[in-house]
């Protein structure tokens, strides 16, 4: 997965810097911070691409949960809000799943 990432971190430009996080695993998000939104939106769906070929070459899958879009202040707290309620649910998951030896 970790390969995969980094994968998709290296298509960053200098416009369009590409920073990938952890929300909770297997849940990651991708975001940037551009002026130009076409381009942005360009190298966004390139590191996505590229993440999901590293992924499926190693026999993994990758489902995306939201393409990406161009988000203004507001819609950007939103998903914040959003990702945070993710990773919430996720934890609640991982501590109601029996533990494995």
């Amino acid at each position: 997965m970790k390969a995969a990432l980094l994968a998709g971190e290296e298509l960053s430009v200098p416009e369009v810097p590409i920073k990938i996080s952890l929300i909770a695993s297997p849940l990651f998000v991708i975001v940037t911070n551009t002026t130009d939104r076409d381009l942005g939106l360009e190298v966004m769906n390139k590191a996505l691409e590229r993440i999901g070929e590293v992924i499926r070459s190693k026999g993994g899958t990758l489902t995306v949960k939201m393409e990406p879009k161009v988000v203004d202040n507001r819609e950007e707290s939103e998903l914040q809000a959003m990702l945070d309620r993710l990773a919430q649910e996720q934890e609640e998951e991982d501590e109601e799943a029996p533990e494995e030896y």
